[in-house]
Order: C-alpha cells, then sequence, then structure tokens
C-alpha cells in the first residue's frame, strides 16, 4: 500500500522563499510547484554579499532526481526569468563565500 506524502506547494503569483536567510551550502526544501505554471522568477539576495557563490535553482518530474533549470553566481544578487513547467522545485547553494542571510525567492506565473 502506498503512503500518501503532503508537500507544500507554491502558489500561482505568490512570492515564496526557497531557501531563506541561510548561510550554510546544501539544498533548501523541496516544494510543488503549481499545475499551471508556464514561467518562474527568481531572485537570490543576501543580509552580507559573499566573496563568491553559486547557487542552482533545480526542478525534477519525479521528486527524486533533481537537474539545474539556472544557476547564478552574481555576488550582488540576482533576477532571472525563464519558461518550464517541472512539477518539484527546490534551491541549491553549492558555493558560499561567507555570504550571511541568502535568500531564494520565487514567483510562478500561468499565461
Amino acid at each position: 500500500k502506498e503512503k500518501a506524502i503532503f508537500m507544500t506547494g507554491i502558489y500561482l503569483d505568490v512570492p515564496l522563499n526557497l531557501i531563506s536567510g541561510v548561510s550554510t551550502t546544501g539544498a533548501g526544501t523541496t516544494y510543488a510547484a503549481p499545475v499551471k505554471m508556464t514561467t518562474l522568477t527568481w531572485q537570490t539576495t543576501f543580509d552580507v554579499a559573499p566573496a563568491a557563490i553559486n547557487i542552482d535553482l533545480e526542478g525534477s518530474l519525479d521528486n527524486s532526481h533533481f537537474n539545474v533549470l539556472d544557476n547564478t553566481t552574481v555576488v550582488g544578487g540576482e533576477v532571472a526569468t525563464l519558461e518550464t513547467n517541472v512539477p518539484f522545485l527546490r534551491a541549491k547553494v553549492n558555493t558560499n563565500g561567507d555570504g550571511v542571510g541568502v535568500t531564494v525567492t520565487v514567483i510562478c506565473k500561468a499565461q
């Protein structure tokens, strides 16, 4: 018998922090993307800018195997928009050169 899995979802047109205020590396929480999502905008911000940073926005079709949808290495923060309709999203901090308060925010849109 299969177990039901409850997962926090992302709502269309509502900003959500995939990662909020961290100083460590690693993948954040996985969120279920809106079913009708066609585009998303993601933003990186820092309380204290890092000397170097490498952050992936990752997507998955099965909530098990994640692939990079986009990447940033901009130490001053960045905003980027891309077209996608993957059902699962997460952010992953690969490297962080002394940055404090690393936050990755996403907003999903439907056309």
